[in-house]
């Protein structure tokens, strides 16, 4: 009878490594495609046959070649601004934005969960509806907002990266409820300040959250072409400059397509890699903690 109970949860866990398997490998096709694609000549690309489709679309290029990306950056230079130009407003604006969005929220979330105020209620219910409003659904309303203020075309127009509602704000703010009060409690019998307390007891104890956060924020803002075109037409992005290289004709022939497009993730998979084990350890200890 344990015999059979244990090869039954072999089973299934051979059944689940093999579905994870085939899932992990499925997200690796869209980036084997670009990659692969953005080395191929347009005739490499459309001709020949491989796979189930006409054309070398999965295969290995015939003739590997770096035009593509050649031609992606002399079309960023002409339309938009220079490539690293185009890098450099990205990371301004993702570090801006990152920063201003991880500071309001972790702020916001400890108030919330530590203190009791008049109008707590509401605030985690504009949390909670944060959720469900789009951010273009106020484009118009903020869009004359930035005119009035002559902050439109500016660098004010991060300020609403001050905003700390969302699913982010949730996911700190159940992090600060679920540490038991008596690591804050035992800190105010030492003397510490209730700053002292939330920067050197509260925050390291979630850091992990707070790094996924960060990579979270940091990817929304790298791909956020929204901002630039409405708000900041003059800071032109990296994002902003390959949708633009899209609707040019040499944008849309597939293999520069591809090419772009790995411009555009190549700093996106640098965070990933640099912080992926940190978040992974951070995480999974945290949610041990209780």
């Amino acid at each position: 009878m344990a015999k059979s109970k244990v090869n039954k949860r072999k089973i299934l866990y051979w059944s689940i490594g093999i579905v994870l398997t085939i899932y992990a490998l499925s997200m690796l096709i869209p980036c084997w495609y670009l990659l692969i694609n953005s080395f191929k000549t347009e005739m490499d690309y459309s001709g020949g046959e491989e796979l189930w489709v006409n054309g070398n679309v999965f295969g290995i290029p015939r003739k590997w070649t770096f035009e593509n990306y050649v031609k992606a950056s002399s079309v960023a230079a002409e339309k938009t601004a220079p490539i690293w130009q185009l890098y450099w407003n990205s990371i301004l604006m993702t570090g801006i934005g990152t920063a201003l969005g991880v500071f309001a929220t972790v702020c916001t979330a400890y108030a919330c969960a530590r203190f009791q105020f008049r109008g707590k209620e509401l605030i985690v219910s504009i949390g909670v509806g944060a959720l469900v409003f789009p951010d273009f659904g106020s484009a118009a309303t903020v869009y004359r907002f930035f005119q009035k203020t002559h902050l439109w075309n500016t660098w004010g127009v991060m300020w609403p990266g001050l905003n700390p509602f969302g699913l982010m704000f949730l996911i700190v703010y159940g992090q600060f409820k679920s540490i038991s009060g008596t690591y804050a409690e035992a800190a105010k019998i030492d003397g510490a300040s209730e700053l002292r307390i939330m920067v050197q007891i509260m925050v390291p104890m979630i850091k992990g959250v707070i790094g996924m956060m960060v990579v979270m924020s940091a990817i929304g803002s790298w791909n956020n072409y929204y901002t630039t075109f409405m708000y900041l037409p003059s800071k032109p992005t990296i994002a902003f400059g390959m949708y633009k290289l899209n609707n040019e004709p040499e944008g849309r022939i597939m293999p520069t397509m591809c090419a772009i497009m790995v411009l555009c993730i190549i700093p996106l998979v640098v965070l990933f890699i640099t912080m992926r084990d940190t978040i992974i350890s951070n995480t999974a200890a945290g949610g041990l903690k209780g």
